[in-house]
């Protein structure tokens, strides 16, 4: 009898990898661990309730799937030029 479990690990132990993704991940750790806690911006809060929306929890939000979802800022401003994702250009690494 085949295990489904089994197969998604095949799938993955055979699908491409990035070294440069690996190497992203690893220096947003390091940033992590070496930056002090920014607080939340304000547009990515959640709004649960009226006091929230008041102080503007939400405001501006675009999910990612949306029409100007890829403008949205995650990055707090001290940390806007940082980049942790350097490509190689090999492969599907683009």
């Amino acid at each position: 009898m085949l295990d489904p479990a089994r197969g998604g690990d095949s799938y993955l132990a055979q699908s491409p990898k990035s070294w440069a993704a690996y190497h992203g991940l690893k220096a947003a750790e390091a940033l992590v661990a070496s930056t002090p806690a920014y607080p939340v911006p304000p547009h990515l809060r959640n709004a649960s309730t009226a006091v929230d929306e008041q102080l503007g929890h939400g405001r501006g939000y675009v999910h990612a799937s949306q029409p100007g979802g890829d403008r949205v800022q995650f990055m707090p401003d001290a940390l806007r030029s940082t980049r942790l994702y350097q490509p190689s250009g090999s492969g599907r690494d683009r």
